[in-house]
């Protein structure tokens, strides 16, 4: 069973009847997505998570409202972007000596001046269930 998949079914487990599931999904798509694929592309794990959020009702969930926003990433340097990366998954810290020019790169051109700040959008869906 994917990882996704058993979320959902411990999410409904430890549920009541009329419970509330609220899930925040990064699209893979954006300035943030742009950068981090270079670490570790996601889309194909975005795009399993989204099938499994598609067959939630399936799983016992009834669909309450879903909507899009932009969720901010801010990074003072290069440095503090690979800190974080790493920080939600060492296992990246492989990748980044033989990608790091690209991600640099990437990092220069994905990113906005704001404060002193390198800050990059990351597109997100929300989605709330109520389990039945």
């Amino acid at each position: 069973m994917p990882l996704q998949t058993r979320a959902l079914a411990e999410a409904a487990r430890v549920l009541r009847p009329g419970g509330r599931l609220h899930v925040v999904e990064p699209v893979a798509a954006g300035p943030y997505f742009q950068l981090l694929r270079w670490v570790e592309d996601e889309t194909e794990v975005r795009a399993a998570a989204l099938e499994a959020l598609k067959a939630a009702p399936s799983r016992g969930f009834e669909p309450v409202d879903e909507a899009a926003c932009l969720h901010i990433e801010r990074f003072a340097d290069f440095e503090d972007f690979t800190r974080k990366a790493v920080s939600v998954d060492p296992a990246r810290r492989a990748a980044l000596p033989r990608v790091e020019g690209e991600a640099r790169t990437a990092f220069a051109i994905h990113g906005r001046s704001e404060g002193g700040d390198h800050v990059f959008e990351q597109p997100v869906r929300l989605f709330h269930y109520q389990l039945r």
